[in-house]
């Protein structure tokens, strides 16, 4: 198992199937799927539909927020790569291998981050990211400057510093990515990939 995907989901039924298929479309099958679910809004009926074994699901009764949600995928995941997909996203097919490859191919990063594409009313905005490695201290002061956009999806990272910083803070109601990824900075390099 490479990497297990971490997806939140509270009432996202109108959304949540698009981001399921978009990992499962991914051409690296070597994955796990967690699903992170309190919804209320039919989802759990939907997930009855749900035959591939890569998914697992984690079913809470009370709504507990995207950090604890991501949180309780973290503590589930299985592979030593943990890669975070919001229900209302979708992958483009190479994300995961993408990401994979670079964390093969340099031991010392602790994740990556991949370019994205944001539609705001119905407006198409990239938001690249260049080809470029940052060193920890390199990365944590591009994230204090805002010089490198933040979107949890666009986050990989290696399982085990994710959980030595007890992941996403849990209090935050934004910008909860971004403190995630200055807590693990210290802990290695980043790998910006301009794959979108």
């Amino acid at each position: 198992l490479r990497c297990s995907v971490v997806i939140p989901s509270y009432n996202r039924l109108n959304v949540l199937p698009r981001a399921v298929a978009s990992v499962l479309a991914q051409d690296e099958p070597d994955f796990e799927l967690i699903i992170v679910d309190d919804s209320t809004d039919g989802t759990r009926e939907w997930f009855k539909t749900l035959t591939d074994p890569r998914i697992k699901l984690i079913l809470s009764e009370r709504p507990r927020g995207v950090s604890a949600a991501r949180n309780l995928g973290v503590a589930a995941a299985s592979a030593p790569v943990v890669a975070f997909l919001d229900s209302d996203d979708f992958y483009l097919p190479q994300r995961l291998s993408r990401a994979l490859d670079a964390l093969d191919r340099e031991p010392d990063l602790v994740c990556t981050l991949s370019s994205a594409n944001k539609e705001v009313r119905k407006v198409l905005r990239p938001s690249p990211l260049p080809d470029d490695k940052l060193g920890p201290q390199a990365f944590e002061w591009a994230l204090y400057s805002d010089l490198i956009g933040v979107d949890g999806s666009s986050i990989t990272a290696r399982t085990e510093p994710a959980r030595a910083i007890r992941g996403f803070c849990e209090h935050m109601p934004r910008t909860e990515d971004r403190e995630f990824l200055l807590r693990l900075a210290p802990h290695g390099a980043v790998r910006l990939l301009p794959d979108v």
